[in-house]
């Protein structure tokens, strides 16, 4: 009878190792970098938006070029765009494009309630002799400081537009966005 139960023992002891194992590489596997993806589903879903195909926009004489996917524009300028992991119920890629003459580029977040409108994130490179002014209306600017990063939230003609600086690229994300959404793209952002 103690044989039995020693080998119970050791049977539990090599599935919880075997668990163990198997956490373990899984950790390993969707491991990113220096950040952890097996705790974050936001990071899966960033990369599923970078790799989704847009639709198809007609771009003649605008001096942008539509791209396939934001991969596609990523790979072409060299950097990994600040994109919000979260947003509103019902919103999803629409189309992305580029200008090399600008050196901006423009996704466009499109829902599927046509009523809310788009969401668009503008992303531009800044030189030392590059300025950008950005209309906004009387509402007072709020700041919000996530990642060691800040963030300007204020209002544009009933829009709401949030405005930041990363890696020499001035982002601006606006659209009818409800107040109480804007911390939750904003904390998001990666």
């Amino acid at each position: 009878m103690k044989g039995d139960f020693d080998k119970t023992v050791k049977f539990i002891k090599a599935a919880a190792v075997a668990a163990f194992m198997v956490i373990c590489a899984a950790c390993v596997f969707l491991t990113s970098g220096n950040e952890l993806s097996f705790f974050d589903i936001s990071g899966s879903r960033l990369e599923a938006m970078r790799n989704r195909e847009t639709e198809k926009i007609d771009c003649e004489g605008s001096g942008f070029e539509q791209y396939s996917t934001i991969k596609d524009v990523e790979e072409h300028i060299g950097l990994k765009l600040m994109l919000p992991s979260y947003l509103p119920k019902g919103y999803d890629v629409g189309y992305v494009i580029y200008s090399d003459m600008a050196e901006s580029a423009v996704i466009n977040f499109s829902s599927e309630d046509i009523t809310k409108g788009d969401i668009q994130l503008c992303a531009r490179l800044m030189s030392e002799n590059r300025s950008i002014m950005i209309e906004k209306d009387d509402t007072p600017v709020t700041k919000i400081i996530h990642n060691n990063t800040e963030y300007n939230v204020f209002g544009n003609n009933g829009e709401t537009v949030i405005e930041w600086m990363d890696n020499g690229y001035s982002y601006m994300l606006s659209g009818t966005i409800e107040e109480k959404e804007v911390k939750k793209i904003v904390n998001n952002i990666r």
